[in-house]
């Protein structure tokens, strides 16, 4: 793989640099950019349902060496042929399938846009480099700045009585009770089924008000049960590990002690939060602990594990579309 190109050009004359200011601004711009799309990746593999950490992709640079970071630096490569070509198609909504984590992308690019002034943006690796000269100002804004009331879609959580709406349900996730709606005609006995089911994905009309946050979720039409989830890549703060085996989990929650859990046996590793998101990124943190301890030579001699560990690793790959849930 060839060296990683990111500078400033003239408009007119591509060899010639660009005025200091106007490169400074692009180039903090284009590294918003970047940190964006680490943070999509994030939030689309670990299925986070609140805010990412920063802690977990702070460390990512645009030029070093980490998997996030190489992956990363091709959607933005990609992002900005497709954003500043000609082409109106489906790119955006395929490689960021949230709808927030793509407006807030489309909003980084047309800060990288504004910031140009003149000059030109050169992204990609040696031998194949983009240049990023613009936008369509009014589609890309469009984008940016969408209100997307409804959406077909799934979202994980729990079933439960609405306590504040007599013989309605509920969605429980780690940002609180989102409304439920069933199609005409669901019978009650289904609907319990679904809450005594445990974690579930529910499949419907998810509306959202002007912040983008879900407040509805209607015409329901089922809720399934997983049980299991895979990773791709393994996260933590200031670290990632791409896999090409995935990494498996399976997921309970525990009504009294409102805890969830999530186990891989194989591996020993069993990790559990309070809520979706801590539960998570406890399981990547022990999973990278695990890792590293067999990687160095500090963990205890286990042929089975290291053998599983050492099947599970990966080269970088070619990013697909971020994760829609499971």
């Amino acid at each position: 793989m060839g060296t990683y190109t990111l500078r400033v050009a003239n408009a007119d004359d591509q060899d010639a640099p660009a005025d200091p200011l106007v490169g400074e601004r692009v180039l903090a711009a284009a590294d918003a950019l970047f940190r964006e799309i680490c943070r999509n990746i994030v939030s689309g593999e670990l299925r986070l349902q609140g805010e990412v950490p920063e802690a977990l992709y702070a460390d990512a640079g645009i030029f070093d060496d980490r998997d996030l970071s190489a992956d990363a630096r091709r959607m933005m490569d990609g992002t900005l042929d497709y954003l500043g070509g000609v082409t109106h198609g489906t790119w955006m909504d395929d490689t960021f399938p949230d709808v927030v984590g793509r407006k807030r992308v489309a909003a980084r690019v047309l800060d990288v846009a504004s910031a140009l002034d003149g000059c030109v943006l050169i992204h990609g690796v040696e031998g194949e480099e983009g240049v990023f000269s613009g936008v369509d100002t009014v589609w890309v804004r469009g984008m940016a700045n969408a209100v997307v009331r409804a959406t077909n879609g799934g979202l994980m959580g729990l079933v439960v009585k609405d306590p504040s709406r007599r013989d309605h349900w509920a969605l429980m996730r780690d940002e609180g009770l989102v409304p439920l709606i069933f199609k005409p005609g669901t019978s009650r006995y289904d609907i319990e089924d679904y809450a005594a089911a445990g974690p579930v994905i529910v499949t419907g009309t998810v509306i959202r008000d002007d912040d983008d946050r879900v407040v509805e979720i209607r015409t329901i039409e089922n809720c399934y049960t997983f049980p299991g989830v895979v990773f791709l890549r393994g996260i933590g703060a200031g670290r990632d590990l791409g896999l090409v085996s995935a990494l498996e989990a399976v997921p309970s929650y525990y009504q009294r002690g409102r805890r969830w859990y999530l186990r891989n046996q194989d591996l020993g590793i069993e990790a559990e939060g309070d809520t979706w998101d801590s539960c998570v990124m406890d399981f990547h943190r022990k999973f990278l602990d695990l890792w590293h301890s067999h990687s160095d030579g500090t963990a205890e001699a286990n042929a089975r594990i290291r053998g599983m560990l050492d099947a599970m690793h990966r080269f970088p790959r070619e990013p697909g579309r971020a994760s829609d849930l499971i």
